[in-house]
């Protein structure tokens, strides 16, 4: 939502310099009534269920919405909705980036942690899972990377729903390279079976929607 209107309440809010908000000026709930956003002390749960998918709809043809979610994670406002997220979706954000950026594996193998913004796991975890099929385990793709194995291990896995950027660009990079090799590992034949029982796509079955998190694999039989 746009904020202007609450600069006096939000006493914690970064300066006001023009630049900071003018991403709001083309906000779809520029001039809307800030209760629709907020609600009410002791809202019944329902009601605020159906107020808050009002304003996620809303939110969801906003022009500025990712500037407006952005602003919302990377500043202590901890009410309303922004950028289409509640104030417990923002928190549950939060918690994860701070577990992300406290885990040493997030940056390299000497322990050293790596900040910066977060993108959906969904791309590194396939491309992980990929590699695996061709008998590539996470410990061979941490050394070649110079990464932390047990993070390779937990993307992999699923149990992480952001990852570092620059780490996923790693694994971006590196895979095709992967790919045109032969693993060395003499484990290399339990990784790919123990990938394939477990139900893993290749490559092919993403193609170009490999990175975006509500893509579902294509058909595929070994075949193009």
């Amino acid at each position: 939502m746009s904020v202007r209107r609450w600069f006096e309440d939000e006493l914690r809010l970064p300066g006001v310099e023009a630049d900071l908000w003018r991403w709001q000026d083309g906000a779809a709930c520029s001039g809307m009534a800030m209760e629709l956003f907020y609600g009410y002390l002791r809202e019944p749960v329902q009601e605020r269920e159906q107020r808050e998918a009002v304003v996620k709809e809303l939110c969801r043809s906003c022009p500025v919405v990712e500037q407006c979610r952005t602003w919302a994670e990377q500043t202590p406002s901890e009410w309303g909705i922004w950028g289409g997220t509640t104030d417990a979706e923002r928190a549950a954000t939060r918690q994860e980036r701070r577990a992300v950026e406290q885990e040493a594996g997030v940056g390299d193998a000497a322990g050293r942690v790596a900040h910066g913004p977060l993108v959906s796991v969904a791309g590194s975890e396939r491309r992980l899972r990929a590699a695996a099929l061709e008998g590539w385990g996470v410990e061979e793709i941490a050394e070649v990377l110079g990464l932390s194995s047990s993070t390779l291990a937990s993307v992999r896995s699923g149990r992480r729903r952001y990852i570092v950027v620059d780490t996923a660009e790693q694994i971006t990079q590196i895979l095709p390279v992967l790919l045109e090799m032969t693993p060395a590992a003499a484990r290399a034949q339990q990784v790919a079976q123990a990938a394939r029982k477990s139900g893993w796509h290749p490559l092919e079955a993403w193609g170009a929607d490999i990175d975006d998190p509500d893509a579902e694999p294509w058909c595929f039989d070994g075949a193009a």
